[in-house]
C-alpha cells in the first residue's frame, strides 16, 4: 500500500494546516522500480488520500482533497 507523509504549518505557536503528500512505492510495478518513495500522483495520489479521508472520519478529521494532496485544518 502507498502511504503518505505530511507538513504541519504553525501561526503564532498554533497549529493551523497539516498538508498531507501521498507517496507512491511502485505497487504493481516491475521489480526495478519498486520501493523508491516518490510523490504519488493522479489515481495513486487520489486513491491513497481518500482511503485517508475514509480512516480519520471515525476520529472526527476532516480531509479535503486537492491538487493530489490533502489539507486538514484543525
Amino acid at each position: 500500500m502507498d502511504r503518505a507523509t505530511s507538513a504541519c504549518a504553525y501561526e503564532d505557536h498554533t497549529l493551523k494546516e497539516i498538508t498531507l503528500y501521498p507517496i507512491d512505492m511502485g505497487f504493481g510495478r516491475p521489480i526495478p522500480q519498486r520501493g523508491r518513495p516518490v510523490l504519488a500522483q493522479g489515481p495513486v495520489a487520489r486513491d491513497t488520500l481518500q482511503w485517508l479521508q475514509e480512516v480519520s472520519k471515525p476520529f472526527g478529521t476532516d480531509i479535503t482533497i486537492a491538487d493530489d494532496v490533502g489539507l486538514i485544518r484543525p
